[in-house]
């Protein structure tokens, strides 16, 4: 899984941040997929995936309610999960799949057989939201 580090202000303005993928522990991703591993991924939001990486590193309490803005998708070792709220999983069945603004040009290269992190380049060249530093983790 590959991602950008590009954020943008409600005011418009764009920002370098961290990584928009979080590696689960092996106890986490028990719990909430009943996978020994798994990793996340979020686009969207920026506040709210604060939210979300703040409730995966300790999922005791329900998970919170998030608005609509954002995606998440879940690569672990049963396969590719998407979800919008934290709660309802969909099981992607596809060897691939890509979430945010350079979605489409992330999932054209990834159909024409480029790895996670060369998509996540050829999405940079495309989509203006797409941008800075490329994170890339295995499972």
């Amino acid at each position: 899984m590959a991602c950008d580090s590009a954020y943008n202000h409600t005011g418009g303005w764009q920002f370098q941040g961290g990584p928009k993928i979080l590696k689960l522990e092996k106890e986490v991703a028990e719990a909430v997929f009943g996978v020994k591993k798994a990793i996340i991924g979020g686009a969207g939001d920026a506040s709210v995936l604060g939210q979300a990486w703040e409730w995966f590193t300790n999922p005791v309490e329900k998970a919170p309610r998030l608005k609509n803005s954002n995606e998440f998708v879940a690569l672990t070792n049963e396969g590719i999960f998407t979800s919008f709220n934290l709660v309802n999983w969909i099981r992607v069945d596809q060897p691939y799949y890509a979430i945010g603004s350079g979605m489409n040009f992330a999932a054209g290269a990834l159909e024409a057989g480029k790895s996670a992190y060369k998509a996540v380049e050829v999405a940079m060249k495309f989509d203006s939201s797409t941008n800075f530093k490329i994170y890339e983790y295995k499972l």
